[in-house]
């Protein structure tokens, strides 16, 4: 791979191409992806022409693992980047002219790809139509996505090594949920690790790699993905949706995975969930309060678990205000309900309730009828809370 002249071609165009390969993506997230240390290292392999022929990603995060792939064959895709066949409208433009004729600023730009427009290609990768960027695991045969790695996999993809790329100079794998790979389809894969053919590239997506065999480890370069901070994330959500409870909440509970916060996002039934166990926390004095809020946890149907990750976050943050740091708090928009909180939850109530609520963790994994863990936790709470009042 080739670094494209800037004699011939603006140097500057490449700074603004992850401005415009992101205005094609899904806008969620897509600053926190760029600005992560892993797209800048790849981003700087693809601007240098140092291209390896396997990656891999070590990306608990899957969201951020996927769309970072995405983008490093958005990347080495462009002949801005991977000096092939000069697009003719640009040679020699100033640039000015440049940034005035394709709208940059506004990310309207069109700039030519062997005849298309980046837009175009940018759009067919993150659609998973590109027919030089091949996603695995392949759909079922009914069509329907799936999240392992069958051997058939492999074959298929093996199948496919040397035909020749499409639309460029390079052909994409991404292996999404590497890990689930068995031995066997690892091994299938290892002679290609070992010698690709000089157009492939492999990027292997991995949320363990320990569940990799280390022949397949050692052939790969790596590329951490580490997790995002919950200020960053609560800042992109807030952008997105706008300040409040919804984007704090989920960014309080995603631990710095994009996958958890949106998954949040998508879900209403676990913002309600929220709602229920704050006011819950606020109410409960009495048996009569404490049966009033069992009865509006009656439909939970497998919200438990994010039921007891609601009493932890709230609880911490009610530590927090203790602390006498409430701009540290995590629930940002409920920050009026954490400092009531505060004054009716002493401390030693709180320290007795959150490793309760890891017990009852605990005992959920090994099914635990959820109606019976619910009165567990909304009785033992009003029993601490005025059991270790403050005196």
């Amino acid at each position: 791979m080739a670094i494209i002249h800037t004699d011939t071609y603006p140097q500057f165009i490449i700074y603004h191409l992850s401005f415009i390969i992101y205005q094609k993506m899904s806008p969620l997230f897509h600053n926190l992806i760029e600005s992560s240390d892993a797209s800048r290292a790849l981003k700087r392999d693809a601007e240098a022409g140092r291209v390896s022929h396997t990656y891999l990603l070590n990306a608990p995060d899957n969201l951020a693992g996927t769309i970072t792939a995405r983008l490093f064959a958005a990347y080495c895709l462009l002949d801005v980047v991977n000096g092939g066949s000069k697009p003719p409208p640009y040679d020699g433009i100033t640039r000015n002219n440049w940034i005035a004729q394709t709208n940059v600023g506004r990310g309207l730009a069109p700039a030519v790809l062997h005849g298309s427009t980046l837009g175009f290609d940018t759009d067919l990768i993150f659609a998973q139509k590109h027919p030089d960027v091949v996603e695995l695991p392949f759909a079922g045969t009914d069509g329907k996505p799936r999240e392992n790695i069958l051997t058939a996999d492999i074959d298929k993809l093996i199948a496919g090594l040397y035909i020749r790329p499409s639309r460029g100079s390079q052909k994409f794998y991404i292996l999404n949920g590497a890990e689930t790979m068995n031995p066997q389809s690892q091994n299938k894969l290892l002679k290609t690790l070992e010698e690709p053919p000089p157009s492939v590239r492999l990027i292997l997506n991995c949320r363990a790699v320990h569940a990799l065999l280390p022949t397949v480890v050692s052939r790969c370069k790596a590329v951490e993905i580490r997790p995002f901070a919950i200020s960053a994330i609560r800042d992109e959500l807030t952008r997105e949706f706008g300040a409040g409870e919804r984007a704090d909440l989920a960014a309080a509970l995603s631990r710095g995975s994009l996958t958890e916060a949106q998954s949040f996002i998508a879900d209403k039934k676990r913002a309600d969930l929220f709602r229920l166990s704050l006011n819950a926390l606020l109410t409960l004095k009495s048996s009569k309060d404490v049966l009033d809020a069992a009865a509006g946890f009656s439909n939970l149907k497998g919200g438990m678990e994010h039921v007891l990750e609601f009493f932890e976050v709230i609880l911490r943050d009610v530590m927090v205000i203790k602390e006498g740091a409430p701009a540290l708090c995590a629930l940002q928009a409920n920050l009026a309900d954490m400092i009531a909180l505060s004054a009716l939850y002493s401390t030693a109530a709180v320290v007795k309730i959150l490793p309760m609520l890891a017990k009852l963790k605990k005992r959920l994994s090994l099914n635990a009828n959820s109606n019976s863990l619910i009165d567990e936790l909304l009785f033992t709470t009003a029993e601490y809370r005025v059991k270790f009042r403050d005196s």
